[in-house]
């Protein structure tokens, strides 16, 4: 069974039990938990994390939609002289980057491995696999959540998507849980 709070669909994960517990400051928490048991509709929370395992995972901020990837930055030439330097990155024809930016804690010793590749994008009945080989955000002074299993840790990194221009909403998900409103 799906609950619905503000546009957060809460949903059960197989044998995985998922809590809702707002973050970033404590009178969210009791506000937002006074507000769930009363069903007052409305309570907006834009940072919250779910548990999944003895794992805290949040989205941090709004999905982020873009054309290219563009940074510029300063350096060292071999005369001693410095110059800037602009890096460019672009999705395949047709298509636009979607960035997320996760947050993702073990809280408990022991327990399950975290698989990061779980995470997927949603749009009605496609899905969107995160971009593989997404070595080239170092570049950008982007730090990528790693491909691999996680066993333990605290990963404050980015996940990157291409998806058609056509597509103007995307939902984060991890497995068969929502992990945020729809997004612009």
């Amino acid at each position: 069974m799906h609950q619905n709070f503000n546009g957060f669909n809460l949903a059960e994960l197989g044998h995985q039990i998922c809590i809702v517990k707002f973050i970033r400051r404590p009178c969210r928490l009791f506000i937002g938990m006074c507000m769930m048991i009363l069903g007052i509709a409305g309570f907006v929370c834009p940072a919250f994390a779910v548990v999944i395992d003895g794992w805290d995972v949040e989205l941090v901020e709004p999905l982020k939609y873009e054309q290219e990837l563009k940074h510029t930055r300063e350096v060292q030439i071999y005369t001693g002289d410095y110059i800037m330097q602009e890096s460019y990155n672009h999705p395949q024809e047709g298509m636009k980057f979607v960035l997320a930016h996760v947050s993702v804690q073990k809280k408990e010793a022991g327990g399950a491995s975290f698989n990061p590749n779980l995470f997927i994008l949603k749009s009605g009945d496609k899905t969107y696999e995160r971009v593989n080989d997404d070595a080239f955000l170092v570049d950008f002074s982007i730090k990528a959540l790693p491909h691999l299993n996680m066993r333990y840790g605290a990963y404050d990194a980015w996940l990157i998507y291409e998806i058609p221009v056509t597509v103007d909403k995307v939902v984060l998900t991890y497995g068969k849980l929502d992990l945020q409103a729809v997004h612009n």
